[in-house]
This record gives C-alpha cells, sequence and structure tokens, in this order.
C-alpha cells in the first residue's frame, strides 16, 4: 500500500468535503425546481437564479482549484498551505 504525504491526504479530505457541498447544492436546486414546479431554466424565480448560479460557481471553479491543490501537493506544498486553500 502507498504511503501518501499529509498534504496530499489533506487534499484528499478537502475534495471529498467540497462534494458534500456539490451535493447539498445540487439538492437544494432540485427542492425548489421542484417547490416551484420549473425543470427548465429558472423559470424568473429570484431565488431559484441565485441558488443555480451558486451551483454553477461551484462546479465551474472547484475541478480546477482541486487540480492545482492537488499539483501543489504533489510537489510538496506544505501541509499548512493546503489547510489554507482548503
Amino acid at each position: 500500500m502507498t504511503d501518501f504525504t499529509p498534504a496530499l491526504a489533506a487534499t484528499g479530505i478537502y475534495a471529498a468535503l467540497n462534494m458534500l457541498v456539490l451535493l447539498w447544492l445540487a439538492t437544494v436546486t432540485g427542492q425548489l425546481r421542484g417547490r416551484h414546479k420549473v425543470s427548465i431554466g429558472d423559470g424568473g424565480v429570484p431565488h431559484l437564479t441565485r441558488i443555480m448560479r451558486g451551483h454553477a460557481n461551484a462546479v465551474e471553479n472547484m475541478p480546477m482549484f482541486f487540480v492545482v491543490l492537488l499539483v501543489g501537493s504533489l510537489m510538496g506544498m506544505p501541509l499548512i498551505m493546503v489547510h489554507v486553500l482548503g
């Protein structure tokens, strides 16, 4: 079995925690869509527009952030920096 550096292990933990955030955003978006009976777009519902934008921002930014965090961890970034950025 491969031993992981503490920075790499912390990166994995933060990736998993952020995945939980994405699951929560997807659930809230789905619930709000159901409540307002909107299947496509935002239906002109301001609250749904904000939730969808937050979900989209997370989906757009999290993958590249974790690629960079992973590369940094593999290159020997200090553990404290992983915690600061995570």
